[in-house]
């Protein structure tokens, strides 16, 4: 069901959206919080997220998410606030004290809930970063236009062991996957704690020899004990990255902009001795389908449309905007 801006505007009811940082359903709610606070911006629609994955949002919060233990104000008795919140719609009672705003969020490694009144206020804190040299996140822009390669071979399927299938998938890991499909893209190390609070969004400056490619980007807290903390992730087919309802293929050798927008909510501390990393590459997966860029149905396409290489050249001007409260 996909309401229209006029149909959204008319959506009176009082709403309480609740989601997880690692809920595989996040985009849809907050698809749909979104549309609705943006067409009818006064209605009463709260909203909760926190560390949780599908389930906790239901009510089945447990204290460990996807390997990471939770801090323990995130243990909450979410059942018991949904039914606090009925008795404010329906009987009149008070609101539920935990709604301290609109927009209600817990932040990872600091123990605290916080809250806000509109996404706006995530946007304004937007660090940018530029896919520099030597695989650097700088917040200097080059004076000097250039680009690194990133060159994938369809054809070759020695790598599929590498990709680890799993129902239980970690946040936090020794090594990051797909290496060889991907840059690694890292700031430099942070001095002082930080706040991650909101959803990082990007424009992309890249040219690839084939008419299509999928991109994924991936944003990663690089611990200081070296380990790796998925934070969000970013996955489209670059011929609808502009525009879903139509597919626009691309020139071959020309320069692209792709805008990188509507990735996955989250908040965590950034601790001091860390980095940040964007993973950004193409996806290459025996779990997902693969695009050999040729232009026809990707449906339709075989691995004899795998031809030469996909190259893909990143140009420096590119940049990704991370939602940062230094």
């Amino acid at each position: 069901m996909t309401p229209d801006p006029k149909e959204y505007s008319k959506i009176n009811i009082p709403i309480l959206t609740t989601t997880g940082y690692f809920d595989d359903d996040q985009l849809g709610a907050m698809y749909y919080y979104k549309n609705h606070i943006k067409y009818n911006p006064n209605m009463d629609h709260y909203l909760v997220i926190g560390p949780y994955d599908h389930y906790g949002p239901q009510g089945y919060i447990t204290s460990e998410v996807m390997g990471v233990k939770i801090d323990p104000v995130a243990e909450l008795n979410l059942n018991e606030i949904c039914f606090q919140w009925f008795d404010y719609i329906l009987k009149g009672k008070s609101k539920p004290d935990f709604l301290k705003g609109k927009i209600n969020y817990e932040v990872m490694g600091n123990n605290i809930w916080k809250s806000a009144n509109s996404m706006q206020e995530f946007d304004r804190t937007k660090v940018k970063y530029y896919l520099g040299e030597g695989l650097k996140l700088g917040e200097n822009k080059s004076g000097k236009l250039a680009f690194t390669t990133l060159s994938v071979n369809f054809k070759d399927r020695s790598d599929v062991d590498k990709f680890v299938l799993t129902d239980n998938p970690e946040l936090v890991n020794e090594s990051i996957q797909e290496k060889d499909n991907s840059l690694l893209f890292t700031t430099d190390t942070f001095e002082k704690d930080a706040e991650l609070t909101g959803s990082f969004s990007a424009s992309l400056n890249f040219s690839v020899n084939k008419k299509d490619c999928d991109i994924v980007a991936e944003l990663y807290q690089l611990l200081p004990d070296g380990k790796y903390f998925l934070l969000s992730s970013y996955l489209n087919r670059a011929s609808y990255a502009k525009d879903r309802s139509k597919r626009q293929l691309l020139t071959p050798g020309k320069k692209e902009t792709i805008p990188v927008t509507g990735t996955p909510f989250v908040s965590k501390k950034i601790e001091k001795g860390s980095k940040l990393l964007l993973k950004i590459g193409v996806k290459k997966s025996p779990a997902w389908q693969i695009n050999y860029g040729t232009g026809k149905d990707v449906s339709t396409e075989t691995i004899e449309d795998a031809g030469a290489p996909m190259e893909i050249k990143w140009y420096n001007d590119s940049f990704i905007e991370i939602p940062l409260k230094k």
